[in-house]
């Protein structure tokens, strides 16, 4: 998966997180990304080491919702 297919993913499991925090999480994610690139890793590798857009976004929202409770 290329970085654009992996942040829109993403993103689009995100979308039920206010806009603002979805738009950091995807900041950081393309960090990820820039740091990896300039370190020789191709998009296909930072994403696999990323990990799943699905499980991210699972944690994610988990731990969305336990700052909400605290």
């Amino acid at each position: 998966m290329n970085k654009k297919e992996y942040l829109d993913q993403l993103s689009k499991l995100l979308r039920t997180l206010p806009k603002e925090d979805r738009e950091d999480i995807i900041s950081d994610y393309q960090e990820h990304f820039a740091i990896g690139l300039e370190k020789g890793r191709t998009e296909e590798e930072i994403s696999k080491a990323l990990g799943n857009p699905k499980n991210v976004a699972k944690q994610i929202k988990a731990d969305n919702l336990v700052k909400k409770a605290q």
